[in-house]
């Protein structure tokens, strides 16, 4: 019994001993990425803004200048469009539906997803969902791609560095993916829910198209937001290409 309390201990500390190198390794790696998430919350009786957002403080003040001005311009055009929308509906409307208006009627939510955060690249992607009245959200997205070790922002040229074509060579692979990606949905008889003129457009050879994209040892991740390449009821669209 004695022998097997003393096993069961010697086992618990190789456990711990692992996970503690583990974890100082992961501190070792990462120890020149410092991150902070900063948050915006506001609530009026008109509408209600939660955000957040990563800022890097170790990094070149000018990275986190351009995350930050993209999440200001946004909370400034929800603002603007909330404002301008509910002046326009409160002219529409007769003081007794006025009286029915709920509170908080208009919500701007920015959320934002890493790919890869260590101290070679960050990679992630935000996503903006505002309600400013009217029958759908206004959805958008951006990514920010980020070389540490050169200090600049990484582009989609960036990773075909010795392929002049390669707009065209993901153009042809994300149209194809796209196309199967419709033709596998339910309800898709005869590839009639395939929007073929929207794919062809929003996918073309044009490096332009391909720009919201985030990244990792293994794949290139490109996100089309909503009308992008299909009719806003698909929302947004994600194609995954092997970087091999």
């Amino acid at each position: 019994m004695k022998n097997n309390k003393i096993l069961i201990l010697i086992g618990i500390f190789f456990i711990l001993t692992g996970v503690y190198f583990v974890f100082q390794k992961y501190i070792t790696d990462n120890q020149e990425l410092s991150l902070k998430v900063k948050f915006v919350k506001e609530n009026t009786k008109l509408y209600k803004i939660s955000v957040g957002y990563p800022q890097f403080e170790t990094l070149p003040k000018s990275f986190d200048e351009e995350i930050k001005t993209f999440v200001s311009n946004s909370i400034n055009e929800f603002k603007k469009n909330t404002d301008e929308n509910h002046k326009l509906l409160e002219k529409n409307s007769t003081p007794e539906e006025i009286s029915k208006f709920p509170e908080q009627m208009y919500s701007l939510s920015i959320t934002w997803s890493p790919e890869q955060l260590n101290n070679q690249y960050i990679s992630f992607i935000t996503r903006v969902n505002a309600f400013e009245g009217g029958a759908n959200e206004r959805q958008e997205i951006k990514t920010f791609n980020y070389d540490i070790v050169n200090k600049k922002d990484v582009v989609i040229s960036d990773l075909f560095k010795n392929d002049p074509n390669y707009a065209q060579q993901i153009s042809e692979f994300v149209i194809n993916d796209l196309t199967g990606q419709f033709r596998n949905q339910p309800n898709c008889p005869y590839d009639n829910c395939v929007p073929k003129d929207m794919i062809d457009s929003g996918a073309g050879a044009n490096a332009n198209n391909f720009k919201n994209f985030t990244f990792n040892d293994n794949a290139i991740i490109f996100y089309f937001p909503k009308y992008q390449v299909a009719p806003g009821a698909y929302g947004e669209q994600k194609v995954i290409m092997s970087r091999k």
